[in-house]
């Protein structure tokens, strides 16, 4: 909002008073992620998968870790590779290739999960790409709310959209996935990165010094 008063000011040639702004600007921090109940969305993504609207849609966040109006553009290869569009806050929309994750009990494999959840028989409500120009803000916000409501009704209250993406954040820790490639594949910085995620990377760090220590 902040941004959004300066700019204004600039515009109208108010400059010298735009200092005071940042006197009111908040000190903003991504939010600590913590890890799902697994089996919980596991079990709760098998039941969702069916519908044709947004179960394909739900599992992809899962899958993938892109942000919700992310995976309407999700376009999954042979293999599990992925192509999507990057939309980033207030940077310009790109190309990026995210990386399908499993879960842990199958050694962080994408391929039960591609295969369980039908990922190559794409079933979504909605759908844009950077190819034909027909990115709709409006629209795409207003698809994302229908489809958080639409999870609300059919008993989805321990976890959002984006928790289902952070955890795949999560995920690719444990997995041990080179920061990089993952840091790409959810397409943010590498500070929002290591801020979003430090909990993680505290704990798994005290794991592995305590089996260090119990040698």
């Amino acid at each position: 909002m902040c941004k959004i008063f300066k700019r204004l000011g600039k515009l109208y040639f108010v400059e010298n008073d735009l200092k005071e702004i940042d006197k009111i600007k908040g000190q903003w921090k991504p939010n600590q992620r913590q890890r799902l109940n697994e089996d919980e969305a596991i079990e709760l993504i098998d039941k969702l998968r069916e519908n044709k609207n947004y179960g394909w849609l739900t599992a992809a966040v899962f899958i993938y870790g892109c942000r919700p109006m992310e995976a309407f553009t999700l376009n999954i290869q042979k293999g599990g590779s992925a192509i999507a569009v990057n939309c980033p806050k207030a940077k310009a929309k790109h190309i990026k290739y995210p990386v399908a994750l499993g879960i842990e009990k199958d050694n962080f494999n994408p391929d039960p999960l591609l295969d369980r959840w039908d990922m190559y028989n794409v079933e979504r409500i909605y759908s844009w790409s950077l190819e034909k120009n027909d990115y709709d803000s409006e629209v795409c916000r207003g698809k994302v709310e229908a489809w958080t409501k639409w999870l609300r009704k059919n008993g989805v209250i321990n976890f959002g959209l984006v928790d289902l993406r952070h955890y795949w954040g999560i995920r690719s820790i444990y997995a041990e996935m080179d920061i990089r490639a993952s840091i790409k594949s959810l397409g943010h910085s590498q500070q929002v990165h290591s801020t979003t995620y430090t909990s993680t990377y505290d704990l798994i760090d005290a794991i592995k010094q305590q089996k260090k220590l119990s040698k």
